[in-house]
């Protein structure tokens, strides 16, 4: 490459540019890696690399065909059916419109067995695993008590306190 002449491409003529070496039949929707080879061959200015990422990024094309990168997920395994009522909970905190009261959140309790539920409004900022916790035992612990199973969305900080009480996770 030391040795052929490059075009240094306008900030105006850039864009049509990237679009050649990057839309054409001739080009397939290269990788960044391949497009800013390409372009570097024959083409230079100051940003051609943040350009290509930002140019490829932003192709409509290769973002719907993009090869899914994420690990399988594995088969997901049936939950157990619980021994009896209020054996194994659900806990979830669903957003709602805000009250008139301020609140903007409920934590749900929901029984897996009959599908009974317990709802306490919350406030989605400040809430903590903590007040999660003591919600649990107002609503739930004190009427139902204890359940074997606690089935949640894997919150590390709400975990801890459902360990404490002795709930398995």
């Amino acid at each position: 490459m030391a040795d052929k002449y490059r075009i240094c491409v306008p900030t105006v003529a850039r864009k049509e540019v990237l679009r050649e070496m990057h839309d054409a039949p001739s080009s397939g929707h290269f990788c960044v890696d391949r497009t800013y080879i390409r372009a570097a061959q024959d083409f230079t200015w100051k940003s051609l690399r943040q350009d290509v990422e930002w140019f490829v990024s932003t192709c409509g094309p290769c973002q719907r065909n993009k090869a899914y990168t994420a690990r399988a997920r594995g088969i997901p395994n049936p939950l157990e059916a619980p021994d009896g009522r209020w054996q194994a909970v659900a806990l979830d905190l669903v957003s709602l419109a805000e009250s008139a009261a301020g609140y903007d959140a409920a934590v749900v309790f929901t029984n897996m067995f009959t599908k009974q539920i317990f709802c306490a409004p919350v406030r989605m900022k400040g809430t903590t695993a903590e007040k999660v916790a003591e919600l649990f035992i107002l609503h739930v612990f004190r009427t139902q008590g204890l359940p074997k199973v606690l089935l949640s969305d894997r919150d590390s900080r709400r975990q801890v306190y459902f360990r404490l009480l002795g709930a398995t996770l």
